[in-house]
């Protein structure tokens, strides 16, 4: 079972702006994989993901499973499920642009990082 993505106000205000007509939103976990990653697969014990406002043709294989928000669907990938058996809240801390993910167990990831993806990603 997949649990639900909860954006506290200040984290949905910044996704809104960021959300233009033809844009989605996509939870991307930085696993090594996908056309976005940033971060080649590593040893780590941080669990690594970022938040992309990206074209909708750039919503490619890579990312299968939808998940239901409060902003509407967010695209991810299958791997990510692990995270998500329970509702997952982003929040942004007082006086800070950090952008934090929790579930009821406590923090998942301190700093996900909000990228706008402004040109379609190559189909797989």
């Amino acid at each position: 079972m997949t649990g639900q993505l909860f954006f506290r106000p200040e984290v949905a205000q910044r996704i809104q702006k960021a959300q233009k007509p033809g844009c989605v939103l996509v939870l991307d976990f930085e696993d090594g994989s996908g056309p976005f990653n940033q971060q080649a697969l590593s040893c780590s014990f941080d669990v690594n993901f970022s938040l992309l406002v990206v074209p909708v043709q750039s919503v490619t294989t890579a990312y299968p499973l939808v998940v239901t928000s409060n902003l509407g669907p967010v695209y991810t990938k299958n791997n990510t499920k692990l995270y998500l058996d329970s509702t997952i809240v982003f929040q942004q801390p007082p006086h800070t642009r950090t952008i934090r993910m929790q579930n009821d167990s406590g923090m998942i990831s301190g700093n996900i990082p909000l990228r706008v993806i402004k040109t379609a990603a190559k189909p797989d």
